[in-house]
């Protein structure tokens, strides 16, 4: 006590000290029993996600008829959705295999002369990427198809070509099925009524449900790829007729743009001048020229004429805007397959 009232100013700051030692210690204590009590919360909510997700559908009649009831209105809004499609897309039609054969080749021909008065370069054997079908026929089952992506892929190749774009560089196109010799995927059906009481049934020997098949593939995508030389503006008017429904008539998607310029390195800072500089040429000034006096005029006074100076060669480098785009384009052209009807539907009609 003695040394407290000797020394009451070190005294206070120990007792503020010792205070604020006190104070932090109660706020951590208190701390750590809400961190423990939070971290306990955790993990059992954690416990009971990582039950719930790895647990398999308890197959009720419940389940059963709310997900058929939900499959059956997904079908019918595509279905109404595949019946609008159908109509804006061009119609098919009929072709026989010589009949496809002999019109590639009159549009090879045709884009050749229309490319070259658009001085635009294609490759060389240009032919849509239809290649093979100049030297043989297609297969008569697949001529109608082959007849549709032709038609959406010269759409293509003439929009490129009106807009003036330079060159051609390379153009490939995907395969179809057809062409391929696989077979047509066959429709799976929608969950039905007999199916929903066979999975209640099952529940009822204790066994799980099984899930509901898919609805059948309502598009077909065709991939066309290419690389063009050309400008901004002409990049500019493709892009947006091939992203217009209302100017391409098939239903197009730009997948991958890339685009870089033709010339990759900049010009040097010490690049010579083209031949024939303005150092060249030094007599490229205007000079006075005295006309000499006509015929019968000899005592007429001398007239200086002066002539125009000539035009100087160019003394200048285009840096910028001189050089074009090389641009490499994905489109993706989407047809849309009427649906199949059900195996309950035709077997009724039969």
């Amino acid at each position: 006590m003695d040394w407290i009232r000797e020394n009451k100013t070190l005294a206070s700051i120990a007792g503020v000290f010792l205070a604020g030692a006190i104070g932090i210690g109660a706020l951590l204590l208190m701390s750590h029993f809400s961190y423990g009590d939070s971290l306990a919360k955790f993990e059992e909510v954690s416990r009971k996600v990582s039950t719930q997700e790895k647990a398999a559908l308890y197959p009720s009649q419940e389940n059963v008829d709310e997900l058929s009831k939900k499959v059956s209105s997904y079908q019918d809004e595509v279905g109404k959705l595949s019946d609008v499609l159908l109509r804006l897309q061009p119609k098919s039609e009929d072709i026989k295999d010589t009949e496809f054969q002999a019109k590639l080749k009159e549009k090879i021909a045709a884009v050749r002369a229309k490319a070259e008065q658009a001085k635009c370069n294609l490759p060389k054997d240009f032919a849509f990427g239809f290649d093979v079908y100049t030297r043989q026929v297609p297969p008569a089952s697949a001529a109608a198809e082959l007849k549709d992506y032709f038609d959406s892929v010269d759409a293509i190749v003439a929009t490129l070509i009106d807009n003036g774009v330079s060159s051609i560089d390379s153009f490939e196109r995907s395969e179809l099925k057809v062409e391929k010799g696989e077979p047509e995927p066959k429709p799976e059906p929608a969950v039905s009524e007999s199916k929903s009481k066979s999975k209640a049934s099952a529940k009822a020997r204790g066994k799980q449900a099984k899930p509901a098949k898919q609805i059948t593939q309502v598009v077909e995508r065709r991939h066309v790829t290419m690389t063009i030389t050309t400008d901004q503006r002409p990049l500019q008017a493709v892009m947006n007729i091939l992203a217009s429904p209302s100017k391409m008539p098939y239903f197009s998607i730009v997948r991958n743009l890339r685009i870089e310029n033709e010339k990759q390195d900049g010009p040097l800072r010490n690049m010579p001048l083209p031949a024939g500089g303005a150092e060249a040429n030094p007599d490229s000034g205007s000079k006075p020229v005295e006309s000499q006096p006509k015929q019968g005029e000899a005592n007429a006074p001398k007239i200086e004429v002066i002539t125009a100076p000539k035009p100087l060669p160019a003394d200048a480098v285009a840096v910028i805007g001189g050089e074009k785009l090389k641009v490499y384009l994905e489109v993706d052209v989407v047809k849309f397959v009427a649906p199949s009807p059900e195996p309950s539907e035709t077997n009724s009609a039969q």
